[in-house]
């Protein structure tokens, strides 16, 4: 017998994907396209401010940030949705929430409140997003899927009710 999960009838599920290449076949590298420039271009009291910390402009053996730099997107987001970036607020560090400064975690936040103002709750948030070409550990196998995050148990049962 197949066990089926059962969602409250007001269920909504979020999927992020941040980039249109998922596997990382097309271009295996963290960053999107975009410079600092960019970033003050859309943000003028940005002026004068120092680049974040997941702006990347480094050249290594898999990719040259410096020719296109870019941001690692999965840093840019900010638990306080109506967020605007602050100059005191960069360059930041990876401890830190980030600035809704990118196209990318913009449209997943306007997404994100559009289904919150439509149906009350957001209960699932899924980042479908590739980190680069990994494999399982000890073979040449691809990885096709990872999950990571602060798994919580059901708020009905005696240890969600902590």
């Amino acid at each position: 017998m197949e066990e089926t999960m059962k969602l409250p009838p007001s269920f909504h599920v979020l999927i992020h994907g941040s980039s249109a290449d998922p596997d990382a076949t097309e271009r295996n590298r963290r960053g999107n396209d975009m410079t600092w420039e960019d970033v003050v271009e859309d943000f003028p009291q940005l002026e004068g401010s120092e680049p974040s910390w997941n702006y990347y402009t480094y050249e290594n053996q898999y990719w040259n940030y410096g020719v296109n730099p870019g941001f690692d997107v999965n840093r840019d987001f900010n638990p306080n949705l109506d967020y605007t970036p602050q100059p005191d607020d960069f360059p930041n560090d990876s401890s830190q929430p980030g600035w809704f400064i990118t196209p990318e975690a913009q449209t997943i936040r306007d997404v994100y409140k559009g289904l919150q103002e439509e149906y009350g709750n957001v209960h699932v948030f899924i980042d479908l997003h590739h980190q680069g070409e990994y494999v399982v550990e000890g073979t040449d196998d691809p990885v096709t899927l990872s999950l990571s995050g602060v798994f919580i148990p059901e708020s009905e049962t005696e240890e969600g009710g902590k």
